[in-house]
């Protein structure tokens, strides 16, 4: 299935300071794979490397390769490498419209020509219901999303990013700001759709990490230390950085 990550000796830096140092890694498809590590050591730059979002930061450098299904993302067209590569950011950012038009507006920015409106209502029912939100929205679709609560509001976005049918979602600390309710009902729809799309999330929540993702990759400073089977990385990790990290000796 699409949606294979090969990232090759990537390197990151802002205003010359080095954030990433020769990263190695490949993301598999159709799983979901989690970044951990403590605070500031570069998960967050890596996410968004991937759609190219570094890009748009003032001061930052990158070298290095990142291939989507063998292609080199630098030379695809930003636009249609978003569209593919969607992503759910820390704070939920609905737009200032109806729940309806929130989940349809990647496709009508994208001049999709594949629906047409009476084809809508499928696709709308569909993202939510992935997104554990068509029970609590169906009967007020043309609400505004902003007089949602905080938790409906980030599944909203996620339903956002699924309408397009990406190849892969990123997710950055996405449950981070929800209560333990919305960030159960957030989890159980990463685990509803790894099966359409890789998932690559950042979190400092292990045990969120231990629920949702099927790999791990623990980075610090900079630097990817290591990277497996989730089961395996927290049940018997090779390095003693990671066992360290783990254990709560450092976060």
């Amino acid at each position: 299935m699409p949606g294979t990550i090969d990232i090759k000796e990537l390197h990151v830096s802002y205003n010359g300071i080095k954030v990433l140092k020769g990263i190695d890694l490949s993301i598999p498809p159709g799983k979901v794979t989690a970044l951990i590590g403590p605070s500031g050591c570069g998960k967050t730059t890596l996410l968004r490397c991937l759609n190219r979002l570094s890009s748009l930061i003032k001061g930052c450098k990158t070298k290095g390769k990142i291939y989507l299904d063998g292609e080199d993302i630098q030379q695809m067209d930003a636009v249609l490498l978003r569209r593919r590569v969607g992503m759910v950011f820390q704070k939920p950012n609905p737009f200032p419209m109806s729940v309806r038009e929130n989940v349809l507006y990647g496709l009508k920015a994208n001049n999709d020509n594949h629906h047409r409106r009476a084809d809508y209502g499928p696709l709308v029912e569909s993202s939510l219901v992935k997104a554990a939100l068509w029970e609590e929205l169906k009967d007020r679709l043309e609400h505004n999303a902003f007089a949602l609560s905080l938790g409906q509001q980030q599944r909203l976005c996620f339903a956002r990013s699924l309408a397009i049918s990406p190849d892969i979602i990123l997710l950055d600390e996405p449950a981070s700001s929800l209560d333990p309710i919305s960030a159960s009902q957030l989890e159980s729809s990463i685990l509803s759709i790894k099966e359409e799309c890789t998932v690559v999330i950042v979190t400092h929540n292990l045990p969120q990490a231990l629920r949702v993702s099927d790999y791990v990759a623990f980075i610090y400073l900079g630097e990817l230390v290591e990277f497996g089977e989730t089961s395996k990385v927290f049940k018997s990790p090779q390095s003693q950085k990671t066992r360290e990290y783990i254990g709560g000796k450092f976060g």
